[in-house]
């Protein structure tokens, strides 16, 4: 048992009876034999650590796809381009996941007794995962909203007449 973790004695998950838990005995599925479990509490820390990471950076790359191929209105393969790095460069999917991992393993793998074992509930896992993502599409939003309220304002001072020089910008 590593880093002071020790096996939750009181659960009622799963079919494992209370001598089993206490010698650390996994009961399969209509299988009488009891198994040893045979990694430790850290080694399941990182599998769960490493599965929600890894589904939430496969959540980003179809989410990248999707909003630059199909929702974005890029115009050219460079815009394509520079929008997936730029929301590459910032893993806010990975995060939360790693935030919400935390708050996973401390309610199903930390004994009861600990400080903050067994008692963290679904809103204390989610929330600061929630705030984190919240937090970053109201950073976006609120760029996107100066850029198009700036060209609002440049169609509205010109009628509505396109600039001359393409590479014109009216919020620098």
């Amino acid at each position: 048992i590593a880093a002071g973790y020790s096996q939750r004695k009181d659960t009622h998950r799963g079919k494992r009876s209370r001598s089993a838990m206490q010698m650390g005995f996994n009961r399969a599925d209509g299988d009488e034999k009891d198994e040893e479990e045979v990694r430790t509490l850290r080694q399941r820390a990182a599998a769960i650590t490493t599965a929600m990471i890894g589904t939430a950076v496969g959540l980003t790359c179809a989410e990248n796809f999707l909003f630059v191929f199909f929702f974005g209105g890029a115009s050219s393969g460079g815009e394509e381009m520079a929008i997936l790095i730029f929301r590459s460069i910032f893993p806010v999917h990975a995060l939360a996941a790693a935030m919400q991992s935390i708050g996973v393993i401390h309610k199903f793998l930390e004994p009861a007794g600990s400080k903050g074992g067994g008692r963290f509930g679904v809103g204390k896992i989610i929330l600061p995962a929630v705030l984190l993502h919240g937090t970053f599409d109201s950073i976006l939003m609120g760029i996107n909203v100066y850029i198009e309220s700036a060209w609002g304002a440049y169609y509205k001072a010109n009628n509505g007449r396109e600039p001359d020089d393409e590479s014109f910008v009216p919020y620098n």
